[in-house]
């Protein structure tokens, strides 16, 4: 019998929750109500937060499984490697975006997907194909837009959980409105936990122990009728120990210094269906996730049919990681900008005029790997440089109430 680490099979969970009901009338709802500020330009779906509190989803990866046309594939199951997939095509090949902005790459993808919790979400929006957003080209396989909560109401709202193997969960919701909505504030925390689970009792787990911790802010601020500022700060951390049983980080490090066993001598009897017998390092999989996300957005309409928007992030994601005595850390720093015109001609036609760019630099080093370039000298690590550049032109044209056209 398998388990998933991501969904226990029993949980007991209790919420408390204080609420005081106010009127929202920001600036940024009145143009998205009026269709002002589109960046998807396919056929989106949307999990509402209403169907992620009846999935009971706990992260990203739970959120968006099993929905039409995408997986969620385990690519690693001692080291809990997971990749959304879209209409059959590669991970990497889908662009997670928070609140419209591209916030991971190829290499912050691979690592950390659990620690990317529901916590404060107001609704997952999900576009597929190639261009699926003005925003990310580069995402053939569709994007995943995490839009996050705009509160409607005062209060606070907690979440605990727990379950088999021993699974853990707290999260907490803090929302405030003033100014009839014109200012608003929501603030998420999350934390959860689950060990190592080994099926088949040979002391190397099936799954990892996973321990997951975020917590974020955004604020919305309206300076006056016709402009509105927002700001997001968000911070993940994600731990991941995978392989041997019964041993922990430390003592997995101590072991390094006590030299490598014999092929047949890392299981009783040559046999991996028996109790492993080898060196903690020698199966064990360490991966440490840091990720800091900064995100500044200023809106202003000229008039109720034209309005521009400005947006700019910064984004640092660090992994420090053992591979069965492999080390490997990289720093991963992306700054992302993004400005366009939205201009609305009658009922008809909504033309939109953008461009961005998206500068990455990712630095990896690797004791190991130095000592393999010291034998050859034309392995290369695998740091990199990354800068794009867009314009986009878009006209929305409904040719009649009843029809959409692109």
């Amino acid at each position: 019998m398998l388990f998933s680490l991501s969904a226990p099979v029993a949980t007991v969970t209790a919420q408390v929750a204080a609420i005081e009901e106010v009127t929202v009338t920001a600036l940024r709802e009145r143009l998205e109500q009026a269709g002002r500020l589109a960046d998807v330009i396919e056929k989106t779906e949307v999990i509402t937060a209403e169907q992620l509190e009846r999935k009971r989803a706990v992260n990203l990866a739970e959120a968006v499984d099993n929905q039409p046309g995408i997986r969620v594939n385990n690519e690693c199951s001692m080291c809990g490697l997971k990749r959304v997939m879209i209409n059959g095509l590669k991970g990497e090949q889908t662009t997670i975006l928070v609140d419209g902005v591209p916030s991971h790459s190829v290499v912050s993808s691979y690592y950390g997907m659990d620690a990317i919790t529901v916590a404060g979400v107001g609704r997952i929006e999900i576009a597929r194909g190639s261009g699926a957003s003005l925003v990310a080209p580069e995402a053939i396989g569709g994007t995943i837009n995490i839009i996050t909560e705009r509160p409607r109401s005062n209060g606070v709202l907690g979440d605990v959980a727990g379950g088999e193997h021993g699974y853990r969960k707290a999260a907490l919701v803090g929302t405030g409105n003033w100014r009839e909505g014109r200012t608003w504030l929501t603030a998420a925390a999350q934390y959860d936990d689950q060990n190592l689970f080994d099926e088949d009792d040979n002391r190397v787990g099936e799954n990892p122990n996973l321990e997951d911790t975020s917590a974020w802010v955004k604020l919305s601020h309206d300076l006056g009728e016709r402009d509105n500022l927002q700001g997001r700060i968000a911070v993940y951390r994600s731990e991941v120990l995978g392989g041997p049983d019964g041993f922990s980080k430390q003592e997995i490090f101590d072991s390094l210094t006590l030299g490598e066993s014999a092929p047949d001598a890392l299981f009783e009897g040559g046999d991996v269906r028996r109790p492993f017998t080898g060196l903690p390092w020698e199966t064990a999989e360490l991966i440490d996730t840091d990720r800091e996300e900064a995100m500044l957005r200023w809106i202003h309409a000229f008039s109720d049919d034209l309005n521009l928007q400005v947006t700019g992030s910064r984004i640092n994601h660090e992994q420090d990681s053992l591979y069965e005595g492999f080390d490997y850390r990289n720093d991963d720093d992306i700054t992302y900008a993004d400005a366009k015109l939205t201009r609305a001609f009658g009922d008809r036609h909504l033309l939109t005029f953008g461009v961005d760019l998206r500068d990455e630099r990712m630095r990896s080093e690797s004791d190991a790997l130095d000592a393999i370039q010291a034998q050859d000298p034309t392995i290369f690590g695998d740091s990199f440089d990354y800068e794009a550049y867009g314009a986009y032109l878009q006209d929305v044209w409904r040719p009649r109430e009843d029809l959409a056209g692109r």
